[in-house]
């Protein structure tokens, strides 16, 4: 139980922090109406994160903090609710106390450092750019506009994708981590083991979603829009299912992957 909650409140809190930060690739829709509906995923995923809080050693600080975190991103999604223009800056203000809480949530459920939450946002940034790029497709129906919005968006996942490939090809290399009673490497761990959990998480959170953007990108181009919705509805699964694995790996061992 202590698991499935420190992994959840993990997930909750990261998403609602990361998640509004991808409005910065979508300046050209963010004119155009409020994405109310994505930063209400945020907002409901931070809710839930926050509220595991009291599951938690986390002291009432860190809980107060997650309460007025969530306030001003409510705050700020009623605020822009239905108007015309959105300025992601301010959207982004709740993202930077987010971030605070997310850090000491972090810190105490794992450990303090500085790498491990670089990689944790990467990962949950990863997800929260499918999101986002799921409610395009959906959204805009032309597809040449399409094409032509999502390009930023499309660009930094294939970025963010390619680091996340390297840093675990670096971690599946020459990583080390404490199995008790002995010292393993990953390549020990993967062929010997019950390494079979994090390949699947690589597979389906790393390897897929990078091949499936390039035919993503081709059905819209070719006016499939429809095509390329179905598509995007497993991937995303595929990609939150490797974030929860991974998730359970750094909580249960310290694996950073």
């Amino acid at each position: 139980m202590n698991t499935v909650a420190a992994v959840t409140t993990l997930t909750g809190v990261s998403i609602a922090a990361i998640y509004p930060l991808g409005l910065w690739c979508q300046r050209k829709i963010a004119v155009a109406g409020l994405y109310y509906q994505q930063l209400m995923v945020a907002a409901l995923a931070g809710v839930v994160g926050v509220a595991l809080l009291w599951l938690h050693d986390t002291g009432f600080h860190l809980r107060l903090s997650g309460i007025i975190w969530l306030m001003a991103l409510f705050s700020t999604i009623a605020f822009y609710w239905n108007r015309n223009r959105v300025h992601p800056w301010i959207i982004s203000i709740p993202s930077v106390f987010g971030l605070i809480v997310f850090y000491k949530v972090s810190a105490i459920l794992l450990y303090s450092s500085e790498l491990l939450f670089i990689i944790q946002i990467l990962t949950t940034g990863i997800l929260g750019l499918f999101f986002l790029l799921l409610g395009d497709v959906k959204k805009i129906k032309d597809s040449t506009e399409l094409a032509m919005i999502i390009r930023p968006l499309v660009t930094m996942l294939f970025l963010l994708l390619t680091a996340r490939a390297v840093w675990i090809g670096y971690s599946i290399i020459w990583g080390q981590f404490t199995l008790v009673p002995e010292m393993l490497n990953w390549l020990d761990y993967i062929t010997k083991m019950q390494g079979y959990l994090p390949v699947f998480a690589t597979l389906f959170g790393v390897v897929l979603p990078t091949l499936s953007l390039l035919l993503i990108i081709s059905q819209i181009k070719r006016g499939y829009r429809r095509s390329a919705e179905l598509l995007l509805y497993p991937l995303v699964l595929s990609v939150l299912l490797a974030e929860i694995i991974f998730r359970f790996y750094l909580y249960q061992y310290g694996i950073i992957l």
